[in-house]
């Protein structure tokens, strides 16, 4: 355990901490940057880094509140006999809808960051050559 951090079992947050957290990270990876200032595209990388790795945390933390909601659910109606185990598969999952949303949110999120670190790292090296000459 690194020092001052909770222990993995120890986390667990709520959709609404999900969600400040992620609208925070949307404002920073939708908003401009001066693509030609070297010192701002390392800081956008240094930020873009720390967001992917608290992204990694966030989809982890949606997962597990999908997936305690999806068994709360299910056992909510395993008991009626006249469903089928697709119908309450289905049913459970319909009920999961805005945990489910935001699971895919963060996903799309933590990609987007990808995509945009290996975007912005080609950035910084053709500024790097476009420098040395």
């Amino acid at each position: 355990m690194v020092r001052g951090l909770p222990r993995v079992t120890e986390m667990k947050m709520s959709l609404d901490e999900i969600e400040k957290e992620i609208t925070e990270i949307i404002g920073f990876i939708s908003c401009y940057y001066n693509k030609d200032n070297g010192n701002e595209v390392s800081e956008r990388i240094t930020n873009l880094n720390i967001y992917l790795a608290r992204t990694s945390v966030l989809l982890s933390e949606a997962q597990f509140l999908f997936d305690e909601r999806f068994s709360s659910e299910t056992e909510k109606l395993i008991g009626n006999e006249l469903l089928t185990a697709s119908t309450i598969n289905n049913l459970a999952k319909s009920r999961c809808a805005i945990e489910n949303k935001l699971l895919k949110l963060v996903d799309r999120i933590n990609s987007t960051i990808t995509h945009q670190l290996d975007s912005i790292r080609s950035q910084l090296s053709y500024l790097k050559s476009f420098n040395n000459q």
